[in-house]
């Protein structure tokens, strides 16, 4: 049996069999008529936890509806995933699935939402994480008939990702033996695509039906995207060691590319490679980044003085391993940012394209949705993190 359209089968049954969904892309493509903004206004959004809680937003749909997890740590590790509608409406996420706690990941736009529960208990020292999903009205789904395992494979399903439009969905599962295989989810066995070492991973499935992984072997990554007949070559072929990390609706694929002095942060727009230039300045490395439905990117970057050291003289390299102050002060060179990159503008310090009252920092960014409205967390003039959305300025 085929698998049946993610879109239609939640909408059909809240008894039907879940899923996990890991990277899932964004649901609709970019609706700003004028490209990526140049600048965003940053909002904290109203506090849904108490004062002392850590908040921080995981996930946006295309009408506006926002997901919170709060973290109150003085409440035995408390975690609570809420839904905050544009209205000011809030709706807590209830864990349905026993003792433990329900990490909320994604809400989709028919207010299903999808995460994993772990344990947590001390009577599981194994802290088993198991994939959920709940449906608009809170009932609690398993995750067998969604992705069923090959025939004959008795292989458990370890993660499942579903495209944009939902019309196609893949899963990772893991066998006996720690073998990983990738397959086309059926109700009643998955079609094998190709088995790998325990070094296999899924990031997602795009709306032509091509599956986007990595292969990780002798500490090196291999990117890989399925095409005709599920061949899989590399997206990022010539750019040896390299980690897709992200897809987005269009699928556009952001990627780490690991040299020998720095981390280059690599993007494929429209099956086009670019190579991120941070700020003009030697020494950046790519640390994370989530791309955004209007090809957007922001995330993190660190900068060394390992590029710099290497273009000194041998000589002087010599004279500076010979002490150890100095060594030590090249060492100790070390710079932290957030970015934004798009093809419009370029890379920029996030800060630099944000309007914001002074004192916050540490702007970490999950998710966009096609209206470029961007969500996540960020520490307070207080020094508490707080649920943050960035919304373009026209």
């Amino acid at each position: 049996m085929a698998f049946t359209p993610f879109k239609a089968r939640l909408a059909a049954s809240s008894t039907a069999i879940a899923l996990s969904l890991f990277g899932l892309p964004a649901h609709a493509n970019c609706d700003l008529k004028s490209g990526t903004p140049e600048r965003y206004e940053l909002i904290e959004l109203p506090r849904v936890a108490p004062q002392a809680a850590r908040s921080e937003a995981h996930s946006i749909t295309d009408a506006g509806d926002i997901l919170i997890r709060s973290f109150n740590h003085s409440v035995n590790r408390q975690v609570d995933s809420i839904v905050l509608k544009p209205d000011g409406t809030q709706t807590t996420v209830e864990n349905i699935f026993g003792v433990g706690l329900i990490f909320a990941d994604t809400l989709h736009d028919n207010g299903f939402v999808t995460g994993v529960h772990t344990s947590l208990t001390p009577t599981d020292p194994r802290n088993t994480t198991t994939p959920i999903i709940l449906d608009g009205q809170g009932n609690g789904l398993t995750n067998a008939n969604y992705c069923a395992a090959p025939e004959g494979s008795a292989a458990e399903l370890i993660s499942m990702s579903v495209s944009a439009s939902g019309e196609h969905a893949a899963g990772l599962f893991e066998t006996s033996d720690q073998q990983r295989m990738i397959a086309r989810c059926a109700e009643t066995g998955s079609t094998e695509v190709f088995t790998a070492s325990n070094g296999l991973g899924l990031i997602g499935v795009t709306d032509e039906g091509q599956i986007v992984g990595n292969e990780l072997n002798a500490a090196n990554f291999t990117p890989w995207i399925t095409g005709k007949k599920d061949k899989r070559t590399n997206p990022f072929q010539g750019k040896a060691n390299t980690k897709i990390t992200g897809i987005n609706a269009n699928g556009d694929l952001f990627a780490l590319h690991f040299g020998e002095l720095k981390v280059d942060g690599l993007v494929r727009l429209d099956g086009k490679v670019q190579t991120i230039d941070f700020f003009g300045e030697t020494g950046w490395s790519a640390a994370s980044g989530t791309l955004g439905a209007c090809g957007e990117l922001v995330g993190d970057a660190m900068q060394t003085s390992y590029e710099e050291f290497s273009q000194l003289s041998a000589k002087e390299q010599t004279r500076i391993r010979t002490y150890t102050d100095l060594i030590n002060d090249w060492d100790s060179r070390r710079d932290y940012t957030q970015f934004i990159w798009s093809e419009k503008h370029g890379a920029r310090k996030l800060k630099s394209a944000l309007s914001v009252e002074p004192g916050w920092s540490n702007i970490v960014v999950q998710a966009s949705n096609s209206s470029g409205v961007i969500v996540g967390g960020g520490t307070d003039p207080d020094g508490i993190t707080r649920a943050i959305k960035l919304v373009p300025i026209k």
